[in-house]
């Protein structure tokens, strides 16, 4: 699994290629401090939802080039096989 990280740094992208050929996306949510508050709230939503996910990920250009770079890495990886 590789994360690319939000602009905003609270969420990020994670990039998933373990069972198949299949590329899985998934959008993640992390405390933005380290304040224990911030940390139950967030482990609070995990048990209530089941997953750190969150909404939308913002990448600026430089991230979104490694982020293609990275899929391309796993494509031609799932086409040698």
């Amino acid at each position: 699994m590789k994360f690319f990280l939000c602009e905003c740094t609270y969420h990020a992208l994670a990039v998933t290629n373990d069972f198949c050929d299949d590329i899985e996306l998934s959008i993640w949510q992390q405390p933005d401090s380290i304040r224990i508050r911030d940390k139950l709230v967030h482990i609070w939503y995990i048990i209530k939802y089941g997953h750190p996910y969150a909404d939308f990920v913002v990448l600026n250009r430089e991230k979104t080039e490694k982020l293609r770079d990275y899929l391309s890495e796993l494509l031609e990886k799932n086409n040698a096989v």
